[in-house]
């Protein structure tokens, strides 16, 4: 146990710092007319419109708060943090190299998107609807995902640290390769135990995957 433990270290070492701070970046108020957004920040900005088919590269937003869906954007190197992402849904998005740190995400819904080299860090993701999403070389520690709905999932590499999945539903989604150690699963329900092989548990989840069997153990 603590030789996979010291494994996940070392590969979060390598890979958690993606995000790159950039020095020079411009405030702004409001996206504008350009759906091509570089090197720019925004402070406790509400974006109430929806955005759709913007293109954002190297770009802050701090303590802002969406309230319209994202629809087939890209976000490249964009730092999300302590923003309020409740109840909308990024949907056929490509996001690369994000930083989500702090973020209010109750209720979000993740739609056809591929997601790559990012993290998401001290979030509350509760109740969120991840549907036909790709996740490749992504981490997500310390994120409440509790009552979470998880439907044809595909990723690689993908790094759980204090992730609470209590009460996650999940659909057409093999659980194969996932380390789930660090992780809390009460209550998660599975479409089939199918879905579980392969999957990396400790003694204690093992007795809970049992339960699911209906396995009664004297």
């Amino acid at each position: 146990m603590k030789l996979i433990y010291s494994l996940r270290f070392i590969k979060m070492k390598k890979t958690f710092d993606r995000f790159k701070e950039v020095t020079t970046l411009y405030e702004e108020k409001a996206l504008g007319e350009d759906d091509i957004v570089i090197y720019k920040r925004f402070n406790d900005v509400t974006f109430s419109d929806e955005i759709k088919f913007f293109s954002f590269d190297n770009v802050e937003f701090i303590n802002c708060k969406f309230e319209g869906n994202i629809k087939n954007s890209v976000f490249h190197n964009v730092k999300f943090e302590k923003c309020e992402m409740s109840n909308i849904t990024l949907e056929k998005c490509g996001i690369q190299k994000c930083f989500f740190d702090g973020c209010h995400m109750i209720g979000i819904s993740f739609l056809d998107s591929n997601i790559k080299n990012s993290d998401f860090v001290n979030s509350n993701m509760m109740m969120c609807n991840i549907s036909g999403v790709t996740l490749k070389l992504d981490i997500f520690e310390n994120v409440k995902m509790t009552s979470a709905t998880i439907t044809n999932l595909s990723f690689d590499d993908l790094i759980l640290n204090e992730v609470d999945l209590s009460e996650s539903e999940f659909y057409k989604t093999s659980l194969s390769g996932l380390d789930l150690t660090n992780s809390t699963i009460n209550g998660i329900v599975l479409e089939s135990m199918d879905l579980l092989r392969g999957v990396i548990v400790n003694e204690l989840q093992a007795l809970d995957f049992i339960n699911l069997l209906g396995i009664i153990i004297k």
